[in-house]
Formats: C-alpha cells, structure tokens, sequence
C-alpha cells in the first residue's frame, strides 16, 4: 500500500494508513461461520426493513419432539400459510436435505391447525447447486435466490 500526502498532512495520512492495515488485518479474520452469519443479518434486516412481520431466529418443535431453529417465521392468517424460512449462504445438496427434514418434522407436527409453506433463501453469488435444487423441488420446498428480492416479499401476501 501506498499514501502520497502533503507534508503538513504526514500525521493524518500516516493514521490513515493504519487504519486501512488494522482492517485488513481484523478481515483475515473473518471466519465462515461470521460469513453465514453476515448472510442472515443481511436477509433478516431486509425482511424488518420491509416490515414482514415475522419472527427472526424462532425455536420450534418438531413432531418428534425436537426443537429446531427456523431463521424466520411469518405465522397464518385466514388467507395465508404460515411460512417458515432458513437461510443457506452455502447452497448444498446436504444443507437442503438438512432442511428438508427439519421443515418435514415441524410441518407434521404443525398441518394439523393449518398448512406450513416452507422456504430457503439461497445465496446465489455462487450458482445453486443443481442436485439441491432437484432434491427441494421434490420435496415442495420453495427456494428464492436471494437477489430476487421482490419474489421474497411476495411471501408477506400469499
């Protein structure tokens, strides 16, 4: 790296350049699990931002009695599924799997007072993987790219 300053703004340019190798330095820290993590607190605050009305990181049971974490959840009304989302920064056949059972598990559990809608957001700055893809469609789990914005906020009225 490299500053060029005046020589009566030496003392600025040189806390400048500090600052920039301190945060170079704290982002070689940056672990996967702070990536995924950046991921949900991008798509939770676009979801408050655009006032989904839901419930970010919710606990709830599972027919076999097994409490999962749903990244967010918009519950039913008379004209609207309740709809439970998670969030897959790493769009992979295993984590859809993952989910698929967890969505399997809470839906039964759940489908008796009204029907479950069940949704992964993808970040799709990598391509989403194909065998995923086939594996949620099966599944009838609906999946929205998360650059597909408006598709996401059409949950908030279907």
């Amino acid at each position: 790296m490299t500053s060029r300053n005046e020589r009566k703004k030496f003392a600025h340019g040189k806390h400048r350049m500090l600052e920039a190798i301190i945060r170079l330095y704290d982002l070689s820290f940056t672990k996967r699990k702070n990536i995924v993590s950046i991921f949900s607190e991008e798509v939770q605050s676009f979801l408050f931002d655009n006032e989904m009305g839901g419930i970010p990181n919710s606990k709830i049971a599972g027919v076999s009695g097994i409490d999962y974490s749903v990244d967010y959840s918009i519950g039913a009304t008379k004209s609207r599924p309740e709809v439970l989302m998670k969030f897959a920064n790493n769009f992979t056949f295993d984590r859809v799997t993952t989910y698929g059972f967890i969505f399997d598990d809470i839906s039964a559990l759940r489908r008796t007072k009204h029907n479950v809608k069940s949704v992964i957001i993808g970040n799709d700055e990598r391509q989403l993987a194909e065998k995923a893809l086939l594996a949620t469609k099966s599944k009838g789990i609906l999946v929205i790219p998360w650059s597909q914005k408006e598709e996401i906020l059409k949950l908030k009225i279907t």
